[in-house]
């Protein structure tokens, strides 16, 4: 552990994925989306060895032709509500999140 803590022998410790890339001390404003945040390589989002995500870079190429084609025709979506969390302690997301589509002036 970074802060130096030590688990006594017998404690059972539980991992919460939920919590990945969510460091304060490693990300600023870590529930902020910020795609050109400093250290985002240092993400764990799509795993890691010889766990790393089969469909990693076919989720890139995704993201990055959508933000393009967003930005091209000067649209972005803006949240409209605060949305509704998954209730699952292992992943972060939403169920819903209420978003509208405007024009950039």
């Amino acid at each position: 552990f970074p802060d130096g803590s030590t688990i006594p022998t017998g404690k059972k410790v539980m991992i919460l994925f939920a919590a990945a890339n969510h460091d304060p001390a490693k990300f600023a404003a870590p529930e902020r989306f910020q795609p050109d945040r400093p250290g985002l390589s240092d993400h764990v989002g799509f795993g890691n060895g010889v766990h790393y995500c089969i469909g990693a870079a076919l989720a890139r190429a995704l993201y990055d032709t959508v933000l393009r084609a967003m930005a091209a025709n000067g649209r972005v979506l803006v949240a409209r509500g605060a949305g509704r969390r998954t209730k699952n302690s292992m992943l972060r997301g939403f169920e819903s999140l209420p978003v509208a589509r405007v024009s950039r002036t």
